[in-house]
């Protein structure tokens, strides 16, 4: 359950399913099945296929064993592994399964317009199991429409935080990582070291693993859209989140002096991480990957805390499950979507997670469990408690948000590199997003 938030924007594909769906007529409506006997629905998991007993896939397999057993007759599940959207979405189009499926929160919008998944108001405000109070509030936003209309439930849930070596803190005379954006820049200067002018050691990397664009503007405050949908991006709070990350850069040596320095600094979430083998300090991952750092982490004093903030709110990110605007059970589909994602389901399953370390989903109940269970590493506690005590707040729900996003990080990748100016960059965005969303 990997997070990458920038997305290739599946537009051609959507257009497709919506020209499909028009030209039937079926539109968002689906039909009620093929009456009485057994239904089979096919629930295609995030997870890719694996043997390994903790993973999701399999974990899966066995939760849809006990759900067949005590529902044999009436409705029986098939569980697939996962696939790229883009795959999906060109499989449902075509009237294929599956009936259920993971997708990223940012297609929610454009796949609702396409007609492509199923509204789940009436069997959400049906449910007593459901329980949208359980979920994080910004997790139930993410799994809507602009306009509030809830066409998925969210799954698992990722915030970044700051993962740092300790004992390079230390010897740079720190006890503690940094809490505010000033703090990050000052650590990272004091412990980034060159010989003989090239860069050795780095505090921290702004663009590795990759260029973040929900983390620093969540951390300065900034807002993609206004209340009343406009487009916001060229402002003082976003501006200066890109250009926190250009000074960290500066201080560095410059994109080319860390360019050079990443190429050698190892592989993140293997043996050879950069935190782990003392290359960079501190380093802003998806708390998903903590699995890693476990593994591989275990002779390293190595910690995670919140991202640094100075708005107070911290990122939030959310993968869904949807169902199949086309499925000929819909009534089926999503009695097997409200068991999977249930409370309970999650509690007995899913929630021990890959090699039982621990995993996080959007429902504050598992969250809580998570914090206050002694069996699961400190690290994933710590990230656990912090969810439940932060403020969260993810990127804005359009129905342009990978077009958005696309643009975001073409524009300010060429910030941080050096060629253009963030203030340039940051009125690009603004005009090109501003035409998008007319």
């Amino acid at each position: 359950m990997k997070k990458h938030l920038i997305l290739t924007a599946l537009t051609a594909v959507s257009a497709a399913f919506l020209l499909s769906a028009c030209g039937s007529g079926t539109g968002n409506k689906t039909s009620s099945g093929s009456g009485g006997g057994e239904k089979t629905i096919t629930l295609q998991i995030g997870g890719k296929e694996d043997t390994e007993p903790t993973s999701q896939y399999m974990r899966s397999k066995k939760w849809a064993t006990d759900f067949n057993k005590a529902h044999k007759g009436k409705i029986q599940v098939k569980i697939a592994s996962g696939r790229d959207p883009q795959d999906t979405l060109t499989a449902i189009s075509a009237g294929s399964t599956p009936d259920i499926f993971s997708n990223y929160w940012n297609n929610v919008p454009q796949w609702a317009s396409s007609h492509a998944i199923l509204n789940l108001t009436k069997y959400i405000k049906k449910s007593t199991v459901f329980n949208k109070d359980d979920f994080l509030p910004y997790a139930t936003k993410m799994a809507s429409t602009p306009e509030g209309v809830q066409y998925a439930v969210p799954s698992y849930t990722e915030s970044s935080v700051l993962i740092y070596n300790r004992t390079m803190l230390k010897e740079a005379g720190y006890s503690e990582p940094p809490k505010t954006l000033d703090e990050l820049v000052a650590m990272n200067k004091k412990i980034t070291k060159t010989e003989n002018g090239k860069l050795t050691q780095a505090g921290f990397i702004p663009d590795q693993p990759w260029l973040d664009n929900v983390a620093w503007p969540v951390a300065t405050g900034a807002q993609w859209v206004n209340k009343e949908g406009k487009v916001t991006f060229d402002t003082a709070k976003m501006r200066k989140a890109y250009q926190i990350q250009v000074d960290i850069i500066k201080d560095l040596g410059g994109y080319k002096a860390e360019q050079q320095f990443v190429s050698s600094i190892g592989k993140i979430q293997e043996a050879s991480d950069p935190v782990l083998n003392g290359k960079i300090a501190m380093m802003l991952v998806p708390d998903g990957w903590l699995a890693a750092y476990y593994k591989y982490g275990k002779k390293v004093d190595w910690d995670v805390a919140p991202f640094p903030s100075d708005s107070g709110e911290n990122m939030i990110t959310i993968g869904t499950y949807c169902i199949n605007a086309k499925t000929k059970n819909p009534d089926a589909a999503w009695t097997v979507l409200e068991d999977f994602t249930s409370e309970k389901t999650l509690k007995k399953y899913f929630l021990d997670g890959d090699f039982n370390n621990g995993s996080i989903w959007a429902r504050k109940s598992l969250i809580n469990a998570l914090a206050t269970s002694k069996k699961y590493p400190a690290q994933i506690r710590t990230v656990a408690k912090n969810l439940e005590t932060e403020k969260l707040r993810g990127f804005a729900i359009t129905s342009y948000t990978n077009e958005y996003l696309d643009e975001i990080t073409k524009e300010m990748s060429d910030a941080l590199a050096g060629r253009q100016s963030v203030a340039d960059a940051a009125a690009k965005v603004q005009k090109t997003m501003e035409t998008k969303a007319k």
